[in-house]
């Protein structure tokens, strides 16, 4: 089973960049007209995770890992 991460990255001119996850495209596409408004320099990536890489070897569940 396959999970899809959504995020926004906004690049500061201070060279640091901030990330927010969000649950659907759809969602980022609404908010994303305020966040243009606000800051200039904004991308957006998709993230497949599949079930392997959220397993902790021992049967339990981890926070994925990001490569």
């Amino acid at each position: 089973m396959e999970q899809v991460r959504y995020r926004v990255g906004i690049m500061r001119s201070s060279g640091s960049v901030w990330l927010q996850e969000y649950p659907s495209l759809g969602t980022i596409l609404d908010a994303l007209p305020d966040i243009l408004n606000k800051h200039p320099h904004v991308f957006i990536s998709r993230q497949k995770l599949k079930e392997s890489e959220m397993n902790d070897g021992e049967g339990g569940r981890e926070e994925p890992r990001i490569r």
